[in-house]
């Protein structure tokens, strides 16, 4: 079962997920929206309950995916609970209770701790040295990157023209060894080949990394 909030990226990663599931030979239930910022859910996951789904995703925000959690278990619903990396949060174990959020599954980039790049492991030193500790969320990286891109870019084309800038980044940059591994775009803009990994909120109600049983 896929829930979404009918944002242009919620939407787009269920959309896009539906298809992969049905590709890999799963069969799809459910996928419709929530309202964003609405606080009870019980409607639609009444619906979902009747389809008795192995699996939800949520692919929206973590604000509503704590309370879908949470009202999913009030409800009985046994289903695994996966989200999309908009959830990886701690608000999101917050917002469902540890107790409901224990197991449940987080598809994201990996955290700052979990990646593997040089360039990922000096910019962490960089960072506590700076700041007295680690980054607490990948999203610091990202952010990271995406300065380098725009600064390589400005060298590149000797130019702060953005339609230069994005010309650029879209047919010429290749490889650049980013904080989060490689970057290229495409012809939109969009990355190429970004990692994602998944992860389970443990007892303590921590993401550590999902390793299948």
């Amino acid at each position: 079962a896929l829930i979404h909030d009918n944002t242009t990226y919620a939407k787009g990663l269920a959309d896009w997920t539906e298809k992969f599931l049905k590709e890999k030979g799963a069969t799809v239930v459910f996928n419709d929206a929530i309202t964003p910022k609405e606080k009870d859910f019980t409607s639609t996951l009444t619906k979902i309950k009747g389809l008795d789904p192995e699996v939800i995703y949520f692919t929206g925000y973590f604000s509503e995916g704590g309370l879908l959690l949470r009202q999913a278990r009030e409800l009985g619903i046994k289903a695994v609970f996966m989200a999309g990396d908009a959830n990886n949060n701690p608000d999101f174990v917050k917002n469902a209770g540890l107790e409901a959020a224990k197991g449940a599954i987080i598809t994201t980039l990996p955290l700052p701790q979990d990646l593997p790049y040089k360039e990922a492991k000096q910019f962490i030193a960089d960072y506590k040295a700076k700041y007295g500790k680690e980054p607490e969320s990948i999203w610091t990286l990202t952010m990271a990157d995406a300065f380098r891109v725009v600064v390589e870019a400005i060298e590149k084309t000797k130019s702060t023209d953005p339609v230069k800038l994005a010309e650029y980044l879209h047919t010429q940059l290749k490889d650049f060894p980013g904080i989060t591994g490689p970057i290229t775009f495409d012809e939109k803009g969009d990355r190429l080949g970004s990692v994602h990994t998944a992860y389970v909120v443990n007892e303590k109600g921590e993401f550590v990394l999902y390793k299948k049983q």
